[in-house]
């Protein structure tokens, strides 16, 4: 492991917190058949970047990538590895739209267009036809605006709850979010865009028109499907029946932070103004205001009250990345050093000698003074904590590799 010393705290970058849970037990292995794993595969891919391309481990970002492709399944990536080498669980709305995400961000460090050409870019056309042409759980882009949306919350007696926010008490999800997920809709106009731009580079051109195509309809529809005009935000989804949610959750930072902007420049200066006065803590981002009647502001108890917490009103850390990537692409690198800088040193000056010690926890109370929760060292914690110092408050990215805007 190494050290990186951050605002004058110091993270220690090995073993459990450097590779992760899931992470550390694929990259272990060398291999890409691993039997007995455990954890949500979406924290993996979210994880990556911080945890082995801003430490420049690029061997073992590409063997977790390769994995990830050899277990595609009717275009969904595995979210889960049950024990005894039964067959993983698929059932999330995000996680392959983050796996084309890290495999972007994989190539944009390391430019290894072979290993693209020979392993993934099969998958990536996968993933295009799977998910406009339907796969599970109803999963599909609707043809009327392009975006991405998913049916029933549930099946006889199973619940579903397929975004990040996957809590469930008493067979209901906490947070009901089918229908169309503002932060799912966001990685997928991305996704769409990353697809068509890598089959380009690639010489597949039916592939890189059927992506453009259809990146274009779903962005064109994007902003004036989820802005919510009296609060000057966005909903947090649009159910099936299209009735649009007004929760104000921490969801929407992700259409200000990815690759390809979605917003005018107005409503993306908008959305930033109103997460940070209403969401924003010293810990990360609640996962719902206060003002709302649902909010709660403590994660303890038995394990459902926990779980019930753990998405209405809950601070996540994780959140620190995604923010600051928001910071720079709305207001640029001084906002950065203004306001993502000295938060982030806070939090580390403050939380390297609590919990665990030397270890980034996955969750805090949303109510002051913010007690610790949950995983006491938990991989994308660190990770985006990480990357966010590296790439954002150092200033040490590659440069895109194509025009963004």
């Amino acid at each position: 492991g190494g050290r990186w010393t951050l605002g004058g705290a110091v993270v220690v970058c090995g073993g459990v917190s450097l590779i992760g849970f899931v992470v550390g037990a694929l990259a272990a292995t060398g291999s890409r058949h691993t039997d007995g794993l455990l954890g949500r595969l979406i924290e993996a891919l979210m994880a990556l970047p911080g945890l082995t391309l801003v430490t420049r481990r690029f061997p073992v970002a590409r063997e977790i990538l390769l994995t990830f492709a050899c277990y595609l399944s009717q275009g969904m990536v595995p979210n889960f590895f049950p024990e005894g080498g039964d067959l993983p669980a698929y059932n999330a709305v995000d996680a392959t739209l983050w796996f084309v995400l890290t495999v972007y961000r994989y190539l944009r460090y390391t430019c290894d267009w072979e290993t693209a050409r020979r392993y993934w870019l099969d998958a990536l056309r996968e993933i295009l036809h799977s998910h406009l042409n339907g796969t599970r759980y109803g999963i599909h882009a609707d043809p009327d605006d392009g975006l991405l949306t998913w049916g029933a919350e549930s099946r006889g007696d199973q619940p579903f709850a397929l975004t990040w926010m996957d809590a469930i008490v008493h067979g209901k999800p906490v947070a009901r979010r089918n229908g169309k997920p503002v932060e799912v809709n966001a990685l997928w106009v991305n996704a769409l865009a990353l697809i068509a731009r890598i089959a380009e580079q690639l010489d597949d051109s039916e592939t890189a028109r059927l992506a453009e195509a259809w990146a274009k309809r779903a962005l064109k529809n994007f902003e004036g499907m989820f802005w919510n005009e009296g609060r000057q935000c966005l909903f947090d989804a649009i159910a099936p029946d299209g009735k649009p949610d007004g929760s104000v959750r921490c969801n929407q930072i992700l259409s200000l932070a990815l690759p390809f902007r979605l917003l005018s420049p107005e409503r993306e200066k908008a959305v930033l103004r109103y997460v940070e006065v209403n969401l924003l803590t010293p810990c990360g981002f609640r996962t719902l205001s206060p003002e709302d009647p649902r909010y709660i502001g403590r994660c303890e108890g038995p394990p459902e009250r926990r779980d019930a917490a753990y998405h209405q009103g809950t601070v996540w850390a994780w959140w620190f990345g995604p923010y600051a990537d928001a910071v720079a692409q709305v207001e640029g690198k001084d906002a950065v050093q203004k306001k993502v800088s000295p938060l982030l040193t806070g939090f580390l000056e403050r939380h390297m000698r609590e919990g665990c010690v030397g270890q980034v926890s996955e969750i805090f109370d949303g109510d002051p003074p913010h007690q610790p929760r949950g995983c006491f060292a938990q991989a994308w914690s660190v990770a985006e904590i990480l990357r966010t110092w590296v790439e954002r408050v150092e200033g040490q990215i590659p440069k895109p590799i194509w025009d963004e805007r």
